[in-house]
């Protein structure tokens, strides 16, 4: 296990998954899907976006809110040092 790592994986649940997180974790940068779906993403700076996915497609951009609509997603995040 390398404790290290700068990254993490976040579990997008169905819903609204709000960025940053309580306790000053970081943004979403990557959504990626895993089973075919739709999500709404509300970037960090302005403008929202609706995308039908496939799995192993993605978007690259810094989020405010991810909204799950239907599928599999996960995000993709740099991990805050407090978690090291």
């Amino acid at each position: 296990m390398n404790f290290k790592a700068n990254y993490e994986i976040v579990n997008l649940q169905t819903g609204e998954n709000i960025f940053p997180l309580s306790g000053g974790t970081s943004t979403i940068h990557q959504v990626y899907c895993v089973a075919d779906g739709s999500v709404t993403i509300t970037a960090l700076g302005s403008g929202t976006a609706t995308f039908a996915m496939t799995a192993n497609e993605k978007v690259d951009v810094m989020t405010r809110n991810v909204k799950v609509v239907g599928g599999t997603f996960v995000g993709f995040r740099a991990k805050n040092d407090s978690q090291r």
